[in-house]
């Protein structure tokens, strides 16, 4: 598109014209186009670039100024220039020009109106759309989260660690270090040390500002900062995440340096007007080193705090070394904290260090002493003459014992105060406390084995949904980013009811009962968090890391206490239902929270029904009160705009429960639920060809391969390879389905209209759409290429479509092993498919020739085959 009247004579009025027009076009599919997912975006970026591009040429040309270019008087010009209320609707503010034309010199009167807050050139504005756009896409939700929910250190605790060593046990010192050494700091510590909060510490403690002050000479010091956390979402514990947080954080406060620091994601902002690709490694080597450069000669300086270093997803080696690499940029140094882990004993061994778990014996004693000695029953004991020495001893036995390790301190206190709460005398508490093991696994082992006998199965079955919530490895975590909500964990574990809304007072009752609850059926592993992300905004947590570590361990979840009966959900089918408990609370804080539980509680009820045919157990079987709720809920709560569709099939049935059954069955469809499809009393009604005409609808095999209603949402939410959907698609084809039924795609449907926009599409093709939508890696072709082959086989037409990939899957003996469709069943399809290339290659759609009797093609898709027996080559 081009950049009209940047010069007025060259383009003419019908650049403007036809800018104009485009914005027109732009703003119209981004109103209509709210729930599209990414394409929402793209328009969205489109158009504040389109309109910040009209706010170009009208400075070049002085549209608002009394010099403005003479060009303007003309007739034409000025009728193009008055059209500016007719092509782009106001969103705020009165329009630049009247309703009714008026000379320019009257319009440049209304110079202030409407533009207030225009850069003071069109190119700064260009810029600061661009700067907006870049930091949007490196900003990521879980950014500040980890750090958030680490709770503050214990007052009087950790101060130490900005004071010079005290001569008993020597450290590096790190206030030395803040304000005159380079490179890497390590904090070292045991798990559990309390190394997060107090890297938290650090990074809040004005002292640590005013040391790097001085390391600056009084310059510029920015301080960013990254919290790596294994239970979080992909971003919280890789490289890509670590990049982007401090990326952002930087380039947040210096966004002059946006252009230069990332000039391709700025070029392809530019170029294509969408959302840029996230920077690859080299492009963020680049970004720091520009940075680095950039402020130098400005003497500011650059501190990043890393917590957590030993929590990173991968090779430790790979993180290790993009921190030694940056820190070799001038101006750059970093404070990273981790375990004592091999990796990072190796690489930072001779470098300053502070071993935490050495040096918060006194941090331990004032925390006990606030914990235990305040305690009105310790009180009692230390002020009788015959109780005084034991109480003493039960607080020296505590400090005595951790080793340095302050969850296990915190553990301790809180079984010593339990202890108290049942009645026990000192002489029980000591010997409670004697019999607490040294290290933590095996403190959790004890800790589960004091559950009481009535609540071990609940306990258990809550463990392990939290624990695949949890686990680093677990299909649920990306779809729930290890956040544990409070209230779907209440509703699957404690309560076992339907889904369904909750009223305010509800919910409130659920979370204050939930902590008890938790402690009695958890033994303490789990507890009631704070105010979160997500859901209701309530947090369940581990008490700590290292339980999930635990409970991966070998042989745990055979321990006879956490054990389940053969009565419960499987674990899968158990965190399709806690997805859909979230779908089904109305307080959601953003759409894309939604969008994962929405997508969480299809896909991973699919799994459910593929691991247990005969199960009832997981979220389609539970569905039918979220359909209802959605057909009669008015207006749509905030969030649940990508439900739109989905509402639209439901109301279109006057009968509420044939349109709920159909929304089932076609959520079913789209999600490759075969088992539920089949068991469902409606199936043989809806899965006759036709039977979309009666409701307006696509029919079922339509939704299993072109997902209309979860397009969007699940081409940002993936649901696995494409193997997963093979039997799905060739359930329908054993059906009789026909892959080239042709069907009516209704663009829009205005209310109270009976015209519509209409397009028309087949299962087929709406498959070829969808799976190069979703699976355009290398690594999905092949299974792309059995699904494609069974379409073939059943009798779809070879299109141009078809991406040139394909044909070496299909016909080289290289890879006809990768099929399980025969030559046989293939028959003339193949031939038929090379053909069409061809004639596309002559009609101008590929780059296509036959030469020695081989196909040469090269697609829109970059790939370039050499075919009949050679392999393909990638471009």
């Amino acid at each position: 598109m081009e950049v009209a009247g940047l010069a007025l004579g060259v383009v003419g009025v019908a650049g403007i014209l036809s800018t104009l027009k485009d914005v027109a076009e732009l703003y119209s599919l981004f109103v209509d186009s709210r729930s599209v997912g990414r394409d929402y975006e793209m328009l969205d970026t489109k158009l504040d670039i389109e309109r910040t591009m009209l706010l170009h040429w009208a400075d070049r040309v002085g549209l608002l100024r009394d010099d403005y270019d003479p060009r303007l008087d003309i007739p034409n010009t000025q009728e193009t220039v008055f059209r500016l209320n007719d092509l782009l609707p106001a969103t705020s503010g009165p329009s630049v020009s009247q309703s009714e034309p008026s000379p320019t010199q009257e319009l440049t009167s209304q110079s202030a109106i409407g533009t207030r807050g225009i850069p003071n050139t069109a190119q700064e504005a260009v810029d600061q759309k661009y700067q907006d756009k870049i930091l949007e896409t490196l900003w990521f939700r879980t950014m500040e989260a980890r750090e958030e929910e680490i709770k503050p250190a214990h007052a009087k605790t950790l101060n130490w660690a900005l004071e010079p060593p005290d001569g008993k046990v020597q450290w590096d010192d790190l206030s030395e270090w803040l304000r005159s050494g380079e490179d890497i700091y390590w904090v070292s510590g045991k798990a559990g040390s309390g190394k997060s909060t107090l890297m938290k510490r650090l990074y809040h403690h004005p002292r640590t500002k005013e040391l790097l002050t001085e390391w600056a000479n009084g310059g510029p010091v920015t301080l960013a900062s990254f919290f790596f956390w294994n239970l979080g979402t992909p971003e919280q514990k890789t490289q890509e995440g670590l990049s982007r947080s401090l990326l952002h954080q930087i380039l947040s406060r210096h966004p002059s340096l946006i252009r230069e620091a990332l000039p391709g994601m700025w070029k392809e902002l530019h170029i294509t007007k969408a959302t840029p690709s996230l920077p690859t490694l080299t492009e963020t080597h680049h970004a720091f080193r520009t940075i680095s450069t950039k402020t130098h000669s400005l003497h500011h300086k650059f501190c990043f705090l890393i917590d957590g270093l030993d929590e990173f997803t991968g090779d430790h080696r790979h993180a290790i070394t993009f921190l030694q690499e940056l820190t070799t940029n001038p101006g750059f140094k970093a404070l990273v904290s981790s375990r004592p882990i091999p990796a990072c004993v190796a690489a930072f061994d001779d470098l300053p260090t502070l071993p935490l778990h050495h040096l918060t014996h006194h941090d331990i004693a004032t925390y006990v002493d606030a914990t235990l000695t305040a305690h009105k029953t310790i009180q009692k004991l230390l002020n009788t003459r015959r109780h005084a020495a034991k109480a003493r001893r039960l607080t020296h036995a505590i400090i005595n014992k951790s080793t340095g390790v302050f969850l296990w301190v915190v553990l301790a206190c809180r079984a010593v105060l339990e202890g108290l709460a049942d009645g026990d005398g000192i002489d029980d508490v000591l010997r409670r406390v004697d019999e607490l093991p040294p290290e933590l696994e095996d403190m959790f082992r004890l800790m589960l084995a004091r559950v009481g006998e009535r609540y071990r199965e609940q306990g258990a079955f809550t463990l392990r949904v939290c624990h695949a919530i949890s686990a680093a490895d677990s299909p649920a975590s990306s779809h729930f980013g290890g956040r544990l909500n409070a209230l779907p964990v209440a509703l699957l574990c404690r309560e076992g009811g339907e889904p369904g809304v909750l009223e305010e007072e509800e919910r409130e009752e659920i979370r204050e009962e939930l902590g008890g609850w938790l402690a009695s059926r958890c033994g303490g592993l789990l507890v009631m968090g704070g105010e979160g992300g997500g859901g209701d905004g309530y947090q369940v947590a581990w008490v700590h890391r290292s339980v999930v570590e635990f409970l991966n361990g070998d042989g745990v979840w055979d321990l006879e206490y956490l054990r389940v009966g053969e009565d419960r959900p499987r674990v899968q089918a158990a965190l399709s239902v806690y997805a859909l408990h979230s779908v089904m609370q109305d307080n959601h804080r953003a759409q894309i929270i939604y969008n994962i539980w929405y997508c969480g509680a299809l896909v991973l009820g699919a799994r459910a029904d593929a691991e247990e045919p005969e199960g009832r157990d997981h979220s389609f079987w539970h569905i039918d009160p979220f359909l209802r709720w959605l057909r009669q809920v008015e207006p749509m709560p905030p969030g649940t705009e990508s439900l739109g569709p989905l509402k639209r099939l439901l109301v279109r049935h006057t009968d509420a429960s044939q349109g709920v059954a159909h929304a089932a069955l076609v959520l079913a469809a789209e999600s490759g639920a075969i088992n539920y499809m089949k068991a469902h009393p409606n199936f043989p009604e809806f899965c006759q060809p036709g039977v979309h005409i009666s409701c307006g609808c696509f029919p079922l095999f339509y939704h299993a391969t072109a997902h209309p209603l979860s397009f969007s949402i699940m081409s940002a939410h993936p649901p696995g390879p494409p193997s997963a959907l093979r039997t799905t698609i060739s359930f329908f084809l054993s059906l009789g389905a026909d892959p080239n039924m042709t069907v009516t795609h209704r663009l829009s449907e205005p209310a109270g209209q009976a015209t519509y926009l209409d397009t028309l599409d087949t299962p087929w093709r709406g498959w070829i759409g969808w799976a190069l939508n979703i699976w355009s890696g290398r690594t999905d072709r092949a299974a792309v290429a059995d699904i494609m082959a069974m379409f073939l086989a059943a009798g779809a037409h070879p299109t141009e479509e078809v991406p040139a990939w394909i044909l070496p899957y299909l016909a080289d003996p290289k890879y006809r092993d990768t099929l399980t469709v025969s030559d046989a069943q293939l028959a003339g399809a193949v031939s038929a498919l090379r053909g069409e290339m061809l004639q596309a290659g002559q009609e101008g759609k590929h780059e296509s020739k036959e030469e020695d009797g081989r196909l040469w093609l090269h697609s829109t898709t970059r790939s370039t085959v050499y075919w009949d027996g050679e392999p393909y080559v990638e471009m």
